[in-house]
């Protein structure tokens, strides 16, 4: 996010060693366009469309000096905060470089602006200081919410507690808590610890973040936080466009002549129906009354003739007597 000028996105398409994908941000299509030139230069960006334009999608590949078949590059020109982590392709991002806008306060142009007589010195408002972290914090909170990520780094070109070690804790303060903690960066890197602001003490991951200071360093001032997710990541799942499209997907309409089949099996169906009873009641007309066999009887001896006269003999009839007699 927030790719221009485009050194850290270079760097970190030589760390992928010519293998992978890298996605870049850039809301400004002017700083796009720079973005776009910085990556020509230092990786050999290869692209159809050099002219980024506002919502546009500038596709390309970086050679790559260590092998490989080169790193898949896409210089989207919009707003980081419009992506949603839950669809393609945000739910395959596993390393976000998390670098907004601040108050560039370790850089050395900075001061020498900001002294207007080529002293030294930091005059940034405090009302701009808030208005840069509360988008610091937004544009953190955003990267932190992506499923499959597994480190998200925070930088900034600012000396500043406020827009650092405020951003991020106030962003790990957060209800629910993101599934993320702070992890040391470089373990030789050595960091003078900023001052406490208004009696606040620095919280204890303070240590494992890179503070570059331009008195102690001799180089430009700057600020990196590495934050990775505790647990394993998610497995990757069916995108929840997808899924909805899946569900909304229509029936194919069916054609004239599958439609009169339907119709006529409709029809013979219903005459087995109608049929079924009739042929019932006439069986039962022709048998007439009798002994009814159950399917699950076994060993059923049907009576004959002799045997039914046997058990039911026939009776006398009776002597009719003559009148008069």
């Amino acid at each position: 996010s927030c790719a221009a000028p485009g050194s850290k996105t270079a760097h970190a398409i030589e760390l992928l060693r010519g293998h992978g994908r890298m996605l870049a941000f850039e809301r400004d299509p002017r700083r796009a366009h720079s973005l776009v030139q910085r990556l020509e230069q230092l990786v050999s960006f290869k692209c159809s469309n050099p002219t980024p334009r506002q919502g546009s999608l500038v596709r390309g590949r970086a050679a790559s000096c260590s092998g490989g078949q080169g790193v898949d590059v896409e210089v989207r020109v919009g707003d980081f905060l419009d992506t949603n982590p839950a669809s393609k392709p945000w739910t395959d991002v596993e390393v976000l470089i998390v670098d907004p806008s601040c108050s560039g306060s370790g850089l050395p142009e900075h001061h020498l602006t900001q002294s207007g007589s080529g002293g030294s010195g930091d005059t940034t408002s405090p009302e701009r200081l808030r208005r840069l972290a509360a988008f610091q914090r937004r544009i953190l909170a955003h990267a932190l919410q992506f499923p499959r990520a597994r480190t998200v780094v925070y930088s900034t070109c600012s000396t500043h507690r406020q827009e650092n070690e405020d951003v991020v804790e106030a962003v790990l303060s957060a209800v629910p808590p993101p599934p993320f903690a702070v992890r040391e960066a470089l373990s030789w890197w050595k960091s003078p610890l900023p001052e406490a602001t208004d009696g606040k003490p620095l919280p204890d991951w303070a240590k494992f973040c890179i503070r570059s200071d331009p008195v102690t360093h001799q180089c430009r001032g700057f600020f990196l936080c590495r934050l990775d997710r505790l647990g394993e990541a998610p497995p990757p799942t069916a995108p929840v466009a997808e899924v909805a499209l899946q569900r909304k997907k229509k029936r194919r309409k069916p054609t004239p002549a599958e439609r009169r089949a339907s119709a006529a099996g409709k029809q013979v169906d219903l005459k087995k129906q109608v049929a079924a009873p009739v042929a019932a009641s006439s069986a039962r007309k022709r048998k007439g009354p009798g002994i009814r066999l159950s399917s699950h009887a076994k060993n059923v001896a049907i009576p004959t003739a002799e045997t039914l006269s046997a058990a039911c003999p026939a009776k006398k009839p009776k002597r009719q007597h003559k009148q008069g007699s």
